[in-house]
């Protein structure tokens, strides 16, 4: 299914009223203050294409398009740089593969019609099946970044990063749902990467739940941390976090599905899935000067 967007619809202030039964939700916050303006990283490509569940089928992200536009009753998306282009694809293990862009559908939206991503035809390159992929771009835009899962780590390493990502998620601040505190996280996902020379990072996110039996409620929280250049072993320091909590149905989560560099000189960047009620985001998160911010939503 090709990721559906809405229309028409002014961005939803969060809720921070208290209650007894639910935490309330708070804002997502970084280490490092976000620009007021975000814009579209335009050293990417014309646009953003993302695995769906019908393969060959990718959901085509147009990046004027954001989640702060108020949509007109009409939008046509301009196919010039996507229209018949070759694609690298890319996974959390690095580059996938490549294709070509066969065919492209909805280029439209118009009145009160179901508003969702076009959708792209892709023609495998190479191998010669579509490979396991997850995020692709126009050919040539991007090098790729091998994401090292905790999975596939020996269970000391496992445990040791385990411990240092819930350090780094304890030591947050602005944490205002207060009935979560003193409940221990889980490490929902974590994977360590290089992003920059000789800069060890790693990206996690972590769950704890309130298992209240009316209204179960979840806060999630996404970290980026790092190690200074050079250092090797050690403790990480947290270098970008969002949170968010409230009913477990509803609650935000977020996934890594790659990881890139991208422009001149090279940046390193993470293509990020955020999960909701019935709805998907996606974000690009950008390393520039040595602060995470999020280019792109």
């Amino acid at each position: 299914m090709v990721s559906a967007c809405d229309r028409a619809r002014a961005p939803a202030k969060p809720d921070t009223t208290h209650t007894t039964a639910t935490p309330a939700v708070t804002e997502s916050i970084t280490v490092a203050r976000r620009s007021a303006t975000l814009a579209w990283d335009s050293s990417a490509g014309p646009a953003m294409l993302i695995r769906t569940d019908t393969l060959p089928l990718a959901a085509v992200l147009f990046p004027e398009l954001a989640d702060t536009l108020l949509l007109p009753d009409t939008l046509r998306f301009n196919p010039v740089g996507v229209r018949g282009a070759m694609v690298d694809l890319y996974s959390r293990g690095g580059r996938a593969g490549q294709a070509r862009i066969a065919k492209l559908e909805g280029l439209e939206w118009i009145g009160d019609a179901p508003t969702e991503w076009p959708a792209a035809s892709l023609d495998p390159v190479t191998p010669a099946s579509l490979p396991r992929w997850t995020v692709g771009l126009v050919a040539g835009r991007a090098e790729a970044i091998a994401l090292d899962s905790i999975e596939g780590t020996t269970r000391a390493d496992s445990a040791q990063l385990v411990a240092e990502v819930t350090r780094l998620a304890s030591a947050l601040g602005n944490d205002t749902a207060a009935a979560f505190r003193g409940i221990p996280y889980a490490v929902r996902s974590a994977y360590r990467f290089t992003a920059a020379p000789g800069v060890h990072a790693v990206a996690a996110e972590l769950v704890r739940h309130v298992p209240q039996e009316a209204s179960p409620a979840v806060e999630h929280i996404f970290i980026v941390a790092e190690r200074d250049s050079g250092v090797t072993t050690g403790r990480y320091h947290a270098a970008y976090f969002d949170r968010s909590s409230g009913p477990e149905e509803s609650t935000e989560s977020t996934d890594v599905l790659a990881a890139i560099t991208i422009g001149l000189p090279r940046r390193a960047a993470l293509v990020l899935e955020r999960v909701g009620y019935e709805s998907a985001a996606y974000t690009l998160l950008e390393r520039i000067a040595k602060t995470w911010k999020v280019r792109w939503t």
